[in-house]
């Protein structure tokens, strides 16, 4: 609350207290910080082959970091989004399972990303190089969500966003 979302791609909406997607394709939606040093966590939950994503560190609408849920579950991805082509950093095989809400955190300070689902870490990873300074938590400061919906019958939906620092 008291937050502005820009929704510069795709189509969301807020229905049952979630935030869902309403149509096929990629689905972009966040928040400006004063600080990209975040911690952000959120319950997100996908029905079909969609790919529910946390975006952190977000330098503009077509690029940043984030982690998501793909492979029909099998999956968490932490991927970078540079002019809209997404680049895979780190694969870690955790399930997830269609119809289930799960838990995503991803703590992000200086160079440093650790990412959990539901509670535990799964897999921890260092910027560096042009990585380090494009994604430099003074520049990228937006945090949200990145849903891939490959059909309006697959949705992706988020109940809760919490971020802690970012000031």
């Amino acid at each position: 609350t008291g937050t502005t979302w820009w929704t510069p791609t795709g189509t969301m909406a807020v229905a049952g207290g979630a935030l869902r997607t309403t149509g096929p394709g990629v689905s972009v939606a966040y928040t400006t910080l004063a600080h990209g040093d975040v911690q952000v966590e959120a319950d997100v939950q996908w029905l079909g082959n969609t790919s529910p994503g946390v975006l952190f560190r977000g330098v503009s609408d077509a690029t940043f970091l984030y982690v998501a849920a793909e492979g029909s579950g099998s999956v968490i991805r932490l991927k970078k989004s540079e002019a809209g082509v997404d680049t895979v950093l780190v694969t870690v095989n955790e399930a997830t399972r269609s119809g289930q809400w799960f838990m995503l955190r991803v703590d992000a300070y200086a160079d440093l990303i650790r990412v959990y689902l539901d509670g535990h870490r799964i897999l921890t990873h260092q910027l560096a190089g042009t990585d380090a300074t494009t994604f430099d938590p003074a520049v990228a400061r937006r945090a949200g969500f990145r849903m891939n919906a490959p059909s309006a019958a697959n949705v992706m939906r988020a109940r809760r966003f919490v971020v802690t620092g970012g000031t």
